[in-house]
């Protein structure tokens, strides 16, 4: 989990629960309500706001985060920027120079 505070820290976190609109995390810190986060898994990454936090017995917090905004499919993105990324190389400066001149072109008329 990263923290969206501008500070830009790192928190180990475990998930405890997951629903629709909201996540509930273990981290070893508390977080004040309305701490903006990050929290990214192999397949999605959240935007969220922290609505709670209750201290647990081994000094651990409980989280209670409101899902703003959710973007899944992480790993096919992944996969497929690499491959972009690969391709690109291979594809020499004429193609680019082509491609360029094409968004630098004026619309066609129809």
């Amino acid at each position: 989990m990263t923290l969206l505070d501008g500070s830009g820290a790192r928190l180990d976190a475990v998930a405890v629960e997951l629903s629709g609109r909201g996540i509930r995390l273990a981290v070893d810190q508390k977080l004040p309500s309305g701490t903006l986060v990050q929290v990214e898994t192999a397949e999605a990454l959240y935007l969220a706001e922290t609505c709670y936090a209750v201290e647990m017995e081994d000094h651990m917090w409980q989280i209670g985060l409101k899902v703003d905004q959710v973007l899944n499919g992480l790993s096919d993105m992944v996969r497929l920027r690499n491959f972009v990324d690969s391709e690109l190389p291979r594809m020499g400066s004429d193609t680019q120079a082509d491609t360029a001149r094409l968004y630098d072109s004026p619309p066609t008329q129809f």
